[in-house]
């Protein structure tokens, strides 16, 4: 028995995937050798002490 295929699926295998790649492309995550590091901040941890 395959589990892949024990029900209907909400969305079909192409919308996954394609979605699963938008999520890839929009992350701030990138390997850089072995290593996984965040591209940058999307946030300032700086504030203004004004």
């Amino acid at each position: 028995m395959n589990n892949a295929n024990n029900h209907e699926g909400i969305i079909s295998r192409e919308q996954f995937q394609a979605v699963q790649e938008e999520k890839a492309r929009r992350s701030n995550v990138v390997q850089q050798g072995n290593e996984v590091k965040r591209a940058g901040k999307k946030y300032s941890s700086m504030t203004d002490s004004n």
